[in-house]
């Protein structure tokens, strides 16, 4: 399995058969359904069929193909992501800027090793008019140490950036805080954001309103210039930043309200390099605004400190899995997997573009 771009197009159900074919080729039997899934089961059903109800459809679909009943394969998929997870030393950056070119984003995902030669572009292109279609990157769901294998049966298409036809986009990335609630995962938000909202003001109303599993900070942009983030805390809720000129987001909150709640940062990573990367973008936006275009975008993400490169060490083993720029108002796109490695894979927008239905 390499970095690869994947498609699937038709309905939403017609779509996760083709994905659970793809599993089965991969090796997949049945679903794992956690073991307090039966204690959340019917909260989180609720919440799906209130804010996403596209993604049972999908499911569905799903069950269908990899042969289990949909109720044992909504027990899992609505309740996975409820298992307790342990702090991880997040590390990604992510920028948008509106200027005289245009609308960019510039991004590096930051994340295990061992995502490197499995993480994916992908595109659900909607037929049936019910959701905007869009294009996604995923790490494949990969969670293991430098020194495992990856069994590819495993693998599961996550979207971590999220980018649709009508030029918006959303970025996901961790934060501090580390308890898990009833909710739906962040992935799933922001592929029901992106599936459901053309701009900005839409996507924040949404993702603001949706209960999520943890807490997570989401990064958002359209191509009329309209920039915000998205500081989601279990416990206080969303707090929003807005602007029409620059976003940062990294792995820190920003926002007043949640500026203490930082504080558990240093417990766990005491030299976390989240308030460098902020600084430093911050820096060069300042400097660099009036020059930012598609290929600045990318430059700028491409130095230290926001490439991340801690390989092999069983307490960080965070890598720059995936770079990318996006051109906001024409739907360019480079992005670049394994972009500190040699055997480094370029996807661009005529790669992209080319089997788009």
């Amino acid at each position: 399995m390499e970095n690869e771009f994947y498609k699937f197009a038709g309905t939403h159900k017609e779509i996760g058969e083709q994905v659970g074919e793809l599993y089965n080729s991969w090796g997949r039997s049945g679903v794992r359904i956690p073991n307090n899934a039966d204690d959340f089961f019917a909260s989180q059903l609720n919440i799906y069929q209130k804010y996403f109800p596209q993604y049972l459809d999908y499911v569905e679909g799903l069950a269908v193909a990899l042969g289990v009943e949909k109720e044992k394969a909504l027990k899992s998929l609505l309740t996975i992501y409820l298992s307790d997870l342990k702090p991880e030393s997040n590390k990604c950056s992510i920028f948008a800027v509106n200027n005289v070119n245009g609308v960019f984003v510039g991004r590096n995902y930051d994340w295990r090793e061992a995502s490197e030669p499995y993480s994916s572009v992908f595109r659900f292109d909607i037929k049936d008019g019910s959701s905007n279609s869009f294009y996604a990157i995923s790490d494949m769901a990969i969670m293991i140490g430098p020194d495992e294998k990856v069994d590819r049966s495993r693998c599961v298409f996550i979207t971590e950036d999220v980018w649709n036809d009508s030029g918006l986009y959303i970025g996901l990335s961790g934060a501090p805080y580390f308890k898990k609630v009833s909710g739906m995962s962040a992935p799933l938000i922001i592929q029901c954001a992106i599936e459901n909202c053309k701009a900005t003001e839409e996507a924040v109303t949404l993702i603001s309103k949706i209960p999520c599993t943890e807490s997570k900070i989401f990064t958002i942009a359209d191509k009329q210039g309209n920039l915000a983030v998205i500081e989601k805390h279990v416990e206080f809720g969303s707090k929003v930043r807005t602007s029409t000129k620059t976003m940062i987001s990294t792995n820190h909150y920003l926002h007043e309200d949640l500026l203490v709640e930082n504080a558990s940062i240093f417990r766990n990573v005491p030299f976390h390099s989240t308030f460098a990367r902020y600084s430093y973008l911050d820096i060069t936006l300042r400097k660099e605004f009036e020059n930012v275009d598609f290929k600045k975008a990318f430059e700028i993400m491409s130095v230290a400190p926001v490439t991340q490169n801690w390989r092999g060490r069983e307490s960080g083993d965070v890598v720059t899995t995936w770079r990318l720029a996006l051109n906001l108002n024409n739907g360019d796109a480079r992005i670049v997997f394994s972009p500190l490695t040699e055997s480094k894979v370029e996807f661009d927008q005529v790669k992209l573009r080319a089997d788009k239905g």
